[in-house]
């Protein structure tokens, strides 16, 4: 959030480049969103930041620290001599608090010749800088590693930003965005005011003045009663303090542990080492005289005082600042009351304002004319900053105008920072507090949570009014207790309620305990475990003060001692505030879930840093995850060790993922200002990242995971080419499978840090290698925003550089026969990330390199290619092709619909035009019907205007398809008819196999045949942009039957026509049943008649559910068995305002095919004793079928449809019976045939019953379903019944399915006489004369993936 340019000197072109691509993207071509769209932000409100400086006498001072120089790793529980044989050294301040200067002619300072501020008895005289001086004072205060405020040659000086935007160009004087540099013979004493004179920086000379440590003295004269001297004076020189072959400081006490160096002609003085690869401004190896000269002279002029490196540093922290917080600033000595939006105030002098370019004007000409005069009264300075962020008046810091008056709702999200700049050293207090972090808390509610503050270690303490004290007071206490507590806590920060948190930035200070270390926080914690255990504890230290307060309040201390640091620290600060604003309620931690055999992989992802990792499970026999195996973040190998590859668009070939090798279109697709540093952090090399380096911090290399979904390949998939009779088929097929076995297993998924990722697992063979990744992929279109992941704003400013999706859509595994062998292809798409689809050649796991690249094609060759976001097929047509197919998406150049095919052998890339019209369409997913050998015969699929089309194969066409009547098979509209409903994901095709079904005319019984050809399932839904997720149209899940030689005109619609004289799709309804169980759990039934498969062709149910709107279908239906489909279906959050977040939600049904869900089945009983029998004892009335016991047949029995009366329904029954019901063939409907129809635990119990109320579906979360487990079936009486688990991440459900069981049965039993007696018994199917008998269902397999992300 906060923009600025990674140091001084570092010029960062990213976000003008982005922005640009930004506007022409949405201003020339739509593309998805880049949020998350199920689970919704109505996002935060941007952060309040009181900025709060130290203005105190000290600040003038030109020395840092003033009481105790510590070097190295000194430790205050050691003695001197141990820290000394340790190489730590210590030694007290030569000044302590007095004023100095390094300049006879200087005036800023505390006191002394010409300054405004201060007493003279405050200053101490003029630091000597006598060329070959002995004195170990002189060169222990002119030497940046003892006095950090001194001038530091390895940093480079630039002097002050300029408050314009945009930035001024450079010019000969001035660089870019800045005042001039100085004058190294006229360098000016005050920046602002060129009146105060200036300093001649070259001009050695004789110099009468008050000089401290002059010649072998160790004192300095009382100004200005003590006696001036005449010494020689050189005004550019500096020192180093040496340092071991170890790489530690020396002795500091010891004058020749000191280099000396000047900026002028100096006999005693040393060359000038090697420069520091932070001088730039240097153009060799080593800094010359000149070079040198102009940075000592910015050094002096814009640097030289604790004010002056203050002002300079805060300025370059908010010069490029974006308009993405809110800013007002105050001073600690600012003791009298000033009104501030019209109440009066001390410390603030401005109420926080959008940090617009009026208010940077403001704040720049306030922080460049800041004085430094009077104490340091930090505790005040907390207590007032606190009191502002308590006010609930119209024109507090809560409301969205400050200062001015609005009935405007206060936004009670808004979090409240304060980064109080400080060299540390405080006095005076006010209002006492008492021990405030030793004292419990009160309680504080808010929705759903509470909190106490507990005085607990590392908080508590036993002192009083101490900064810390201040500091908890109002971060425990909730200062608007007027406004609902909906602040999101982070992990660093568990406050929900308004508070304030502090971050407190110290001039190169460091107290009696050591922070921990702000680039690594796990690494290097510092004192903090010692503080938590107890082992040490907080004293009254007060720059360990400014750590406690900071820690109190869930804030951060940074130390800086040069303008660099200073500014990194600032900003830093800054950017965790900003960072915290992000918010993670409502946003599902695991992206998805793949279950396969014993391991459950599960990508994470985190939002504002924007990383993620893979974890690794072992599942017990209940499909529960257990113990984790692995984490793919620390199994990844060194950066220059990673297998990554990528499509080179010079060659149109694979190449190695480095700078050398990426091409030079792919280097320039990177942005001005790419270079190998660049590739080398995509790969992910650390060391040019975080405070001081170019490029962002992350907590972990790897990316967020988060619409890509895993696959793992190994042996799950067999595309049934056994019994193929084109080439490769039949056995060699079959061996194929058998090397697919033996080989390990690799996690394929897809990251938001510009890659696929491959990661190995032996499933324990060898557990060292498990997680580790062995392949990574970079898709030629994501070179244009690679650069975005390293800028420090990337995922945190809402103006600037946004989250992005890179390699974020969905992946499947498929076999093929090319080349003269078989091979396991993973086939993906960049998703929302970019408008390209790929193909990667995974057979041999050991051997993952740039062959395994097969193609990648993008819309840079062909604009018809859009976001392409459902899975690709892959089969074998009957001319022996081995093709790809995949629908266009969304978003193309011309927004048709149109079907890609890639031949695999030559990738050569055909296209069919399937809807011509141009405009905003776009071909969805494909669902492919095969023949019993596997050939792809048709093709169905849908689109943006609603159509279904049945696409036939045509070995003459280019593409090889054509569609079936030259017109659409099918159009989904509303039951309104108002607009039409888009089909994107891939539909179900099952075979529809003719049925004998028996139907009554007066007391006779007649045979019908129903069905033949083959039943297509799908929805409709899209999810895609913000306009998407808040639309309210309905959609729903359809069943068309595709009907051989059909009479009704095609396109098919589900109203009435007039070929038939009924309705095309016979309407079902959803209701809904509160679960038995303790989780509350809703369920779902559908409801409606049969289907009249004379006069009708399928059956529809809206997604029309109360209290549940904008139900869609966004994943693909999957086949659970032959008689089941399940849907997920999901309704994203909508109209989320500022200051809340909302979860979407989302219904799983499992449906029969034939009916849509219950239909068909009789009823169940509604007498409470039936639907229950829990508890009921044995009641002779509720015995339905007087077979002595109270049971699932008794549930089912309804007079209505027992049309003779005999007590059973079977074919007697006449229409009543239907043969599809009859699960286990044995001529009736009863007990034995209920579970054939889905039954969910709806009482929770754990087991599937009678006791269980028959439903179609169960709400969940909107998390689509993660993984579908199958246990084993169990076969009876004709009947296989199989328990499925479905996991989801916000819910799990079981239930029970069945289909016939496929093995050899005794044939049944004659089915009774149909109608009254002596009438011809009722014709069944594989009579003669009558139908075929459907075949026997194949077994499913007994793990089947069924993937679906949960955020869309």
């Amino acid at each position: 959030m906060i923009s600025f340019k990674h140091g001084f000197q570092f010029q960062h072109p990213a976000l003008v480049t982005a922005f640009c691509g930004l506007l022409i993207s949405q201003g020339l071509l739509a593309q998805p969103s880049q949020d998350p769209l199920l689970n919704r932000d109505g996002g935060g409100v941007p952060p309040n930041i009181m900025m709060t400086l130290d203005d105190s006498g000290s600040m003038m001072f030109q020395h840092m620290p003033e009481v105790t120089i510590f070097i190295n790793a000194w430790d205050n529980s050691k003695t001197k001599a141990q820290n000394n044989a340790a190489g730590a050294y210590s030694m007290a301040s030569p000044i302590g608090g007095g004023s100095v200067r390094f300049d006879p002619s200087d005036t800023q300072t505390l006191g002394g010749p010409g300054s405004a501020n201060g007493n003279d008895n405050q200053f101490s005289g003029t630091i000597a800088a006598q060329q070959g001086s002995t004195n170990v004072l002189q060169k222990l205060m002119r030497s940046p590693d003892t006095n950090s405020i001194y001038y530091n040659p390895d940093v480079r000086y630039l002097p002050w930003a300029l408050k314009t935007y945009p930035l001024p160009a450079a010019t000969s004087t001035n660089p870019l965005g800045r005042m001039a540099n100085a004058s190294v013979t006229a360098a000016l004493i005050n920046p602002m005011n060129a009146g105060d004179g200036s300093v001649n920086l070259t001009r050695k000379r004789d110099v009468t003045d008050w000089w401290c440590f002059r010649d072998s003295r160790t004192d300095c004269p009382d100004y200005p009663d003590g006696t001036k001297a005449k010494e020689s004076y050189d005004p550019g020189l500096f020192y180093r303090l040496k340092k071991t072959t170890g790489g530690l400081y020396m002795d500091p006490s010891v004058a020749a542990n000191y280099i000396e160096y000047s900026i002028n002609p100096n006999t005693f003085g040393a060359a000038y080492p090697t420069k520091a690869a932070t001088r730039v401004d240097c153009a060799g190896s080593v800094c010359t005289q000149t070079e040198e000269r102009k940075n000592f002279a910015n050094w002096f002029t814009y640097y030289r005082t604790r004010n002056m490196l203050a002002r300079g540093s805060v300025a370059e922290a908010f010069k490029e600042s974006p308009n993405t917080f809110r800013l007002g600033w105050g001073r600690i000595n600012q003791g009298s009351d000033f009104s501030v939006d019209g109440v009066n105030t001390k410390v603030v002098q401005q109420g926080v304002r959008d940090y617009t370019q009026t208010t940077k004007n403001a704040f720049f000409d306030w922080l460049y004319a800041l004085p430094a005069n009077g104490g340091t009264p930090l505790p005040r300075a907390m207590d007032s900053v606190g009191k502002y962020f308590s006010r609930n008046d119209n024109k507090g810091p809560w409301t969205d105008t400050p200062g001015t008056a609005t009935s405007a709702s206060h936004k009670s999200c808004r979090r409240n920072y304060q980064i109080m700049v400080t060299d540390g050293y405080w006095n005076d207090t006010t209002t006492a507090v008492g021990n405030a972090d030793g004292t419990n808390g009160l309680d504080i509610t808010g929705p759903g949570r509470t909190y106490k503050y507990i005085a607990t270690r590392p908080y508590s303490d036993g002192n009083e009014n101490t900064l810390a004290d201040y500091s908890i007071k109002y971060w425990k206490n909730d200062l608007r207790t007027d406004l609902v507590n909906n602040v999101i806590p982070s992990a660093e920060n568990p406050a929900f309620w308004q508070h304030l948190t502090n971050f407190t930035v110290g001039l190169g200070v460091r107290g009696l305990l050591q922070p921990p270390d702000p680039n690594n926080p796990t690494g290097k914690p510092g004192d903090l475990p010692a503080l938590i255990s107890g082992s040490k504890a907080w004293s009254t230290d007060r720059i360990d003060d400014l750590w406690h307060a900071a820690l109190n309040s869930r804030g951060d201390s940074l130390s800086a001692k040069d303008p660099t640091e200073l500014a990194e620290a600032i900003t830093t600060s800054l950017g965790a505030a900003l960072k915290r604003e992000l918010r993670e309620a409502g946003v599902a931690t695991a992206s998805t879930v793949l279950q396969d055999g014993n391991r459950k992989y599960v990508p994470l992802y985190k939002t504002g840093d924007w990383t993620g990792d893979i974890q690794a499970f072992v599942l017990d026999a209940a499909g529960q995850a257990g113990v984790k195996v692995w984490t793919a973040e620390s199994k990844l190998p060194p950066a220059a060790s990673r297998n990554i590859w990528t499509w080179n668009t010079n060659t149109n070939a694979a190449s190695q993922f480095t700078w050398a090798t990426i091409g030079a279109a792919n280097q320039t697709a990177l942005g001005t200002g790419a270079n190998a540093a660049l590739v080398d952090y995509l790969r992910g090399d650390r060391s040019n990242e975080g405070d001081g380096k170019p490029y962002r911090a992350r907590l972990g290399v790897l990316g967020d995971f988060i619409n890509s979904n895993p696959v793992l390949v190994k042996d799950s998939v067999n595309m049934g080419y056994s019994a193929l009779t084109k080439p490769g088929g039949g056995s060699p097929y079959t061996a194929f499978l058998t090397a697919k076995a033996a080989r390990h297993a690799v996690l394929y998924v897809g990251g938001n840090d510009g890659m696929l990722h491959g990661f190995k697992d032996t499933l324990n063979v060898t557990a060292s290698e498990d997680g580790k990744e062995v392949f990574a992929y970079v898709p030629s279109v994501a070179y244009p925003e690679l650069m975005k992941l390293s800028d420090k704003t990337y995922g945190l400013a809402s103006g600037g550089l946004t989250h992005r999706f890179y390699v974020d859509g969905p992946l499947s595994e498929s076999d093929a026969y090319v080349g003269g062998a078989w091979r396991n292809y993973l086939l993906g798409s960049t998703g929302a990330g970019g408008r390209s689809v790929f193909a990667l050649d995974v057979t041999n796991p050991a051997s993952l390199n740039g062959s395994t690249i097969a193609w990648e094609i993008t819309s840079a060759s062909n604009g018809d290619l859009g976001y392409v976001s459902s899975p690709v097929q892959v089969g074998v047509l009957d001319n022996g092709e081995w093709v790809a197919l995949f629908g266009n998406g969304r978003f193309s150049n011309a927004g048709k619909a149109v079907l890609f095919v890639v031949n695999l052998n030559t990738k050569a890339v055909q296209t069919l035009e399937v809807e011509t019209t141009l405009g905003s369409n776009g071909l969805g997913g494909v669902g492919v019907l095969r023949n019993t050998e596997g050939v792809i015969t048709n093709l169905y699929v849908g689109d943006l205007k609603g159509n279904l089309w049945k696409l036939n194969y045509k070995a003459s066409a280019a593409s090889r398809f054509e569609v079936d009547g030259g017109k659409a098979m099918f159009q989904a509209t509303p039951a309104s008819g108002a607009t039409v409903q888009q089909i994107m994901e891939p539909p179900l095709v099952y075979p529809f196999p003719a049925t004998s079904v028996v139907t009554s005319s007066g007391s006779t019984c007649t045979s019908v045949s129903e069905g033949g050809g083959h039943l297509i399932l799908f929805g409709s839904g899209v999810l895609n942009t913000k306009a998407d997720a808040n639309s309210k149209d309905v959609q729903a899940m359809y069943a068309v039957w595709d009907k051989p030689g059909d009479t009704i005109p095609r396109p098919m619609g589900r109203g009435y026509n007039s070929t038939t004289l009924a309705n095309t799709l016979e309407p079902r309804t959803i209701s809904a049943y509160s679960g038995a169980d303790v989780s509350g759990g809703v369920f779902y039934g559908s409801n409606g008649s049969r289907v009249n498969w004379t006069k009708q062709r399928g059956w529809v149910i809206d997604l029309s559910v109360t209290g549940i709107e904008g139900l869609r279908v966004v994943y693909p239906p999957q086949r659970v068995n032959s008689k089941t489909a399940l849907f997920s279906t999901v309704a994203p959050a909508r109209d989320v305002v500022v200051c809340e977040a909302a979860s979407g939600s989302g219904i799983n049904f499992l449906l029969g095919i034939a009916e849509g869900g219950d239909v068909g089945l009789p009823p169940v009983s509604t007498d409470p004793a039936i639907a229950d029998p829990r508890g009921s004892g044995f009641d002779p009335t509720t015995d339905k079928n007087s077979d002595g016991k109270i049971d699932l047949l008794d549930r089912t029995l309804d007079a209505k449809y027992d049309l003779n009366g005999d007590g059973k329904i079977t074919a007697a029954d006449c229409g009543a019976f239907d043969p599809r019901y009859d699960a286990n063939n044995d001529g009736q409907i009863d007990s034995l045939d209920r579970v054939s129809k889905s039954s969910f635990d709806t009482d929770g119990d754990g087991v599937i019953d009678a006791r269980d109320r028959a439903v179609a579906g169960y709400g969940t979360g909107a998390d689509g379903i993660d993984a579908v487990v199958f246990g084993t079936k169990v076969c009876l009486a004709g009947v296989c019944n199989q328990d499925v688990s479905f996991q989801n991440t916000t819910a799990q459900m079981r239930a029970n399915v069945a289909e016939d069981d496929p093995g050899s049965l005794p044939p049944p039993p004659p089915p009774p006489l149909c109608g009254t007696s002596g009438a011809p018994p009722c014709p069944k199917c594989g009579d003669p004369g009558e139908p075929p008998c459907p075949p026997k269902a194949v077994k499913d397999r007994i793990w089947s993936r069924v993937i679906n992300p949960p955020i869309r």
